[in-house]
């Protein structure tokens, strides 16, 4: 697993994108949080992405400008920020 912070510097429509076990990597299961830290807060996972289709991902949502943080980690491992 991997967190990793961002920063939003307008609002408006971010795309992630991950090559995913294509490319030789994991198949990739990620959430998104807003803010940093211990005060995160749950926004969207990629459980739709990576149970209908797997491997690598496209993911696009509104995100507000502010602090962001992406946990991910394999699919097999069944990362969810929410739990």
């Amino acid at each position: 697993m991997a967190l990793r912070d961002l920063s939003v510097p307008l609002a408006g429509i971010v795309t992630m994108m991950g090559p995913g076990f294509a490319s030789g990597d994991a198949d990739p299961y990620f959430s998104l949080l807003a803010g940093s830290g211990d005060a995160a807060t749950f926004l969207a996972p990629n459980h739709g992405q990576a149970f209908s289709a797997g491997g690598g991902f496209s993911s696009a949502g509104l995100l507000a400008a502010g602090a962001c943080r992406l946990a991910n980690g394999t699919l097999a491992n069944l990362l969810f920020a929410g739990n």
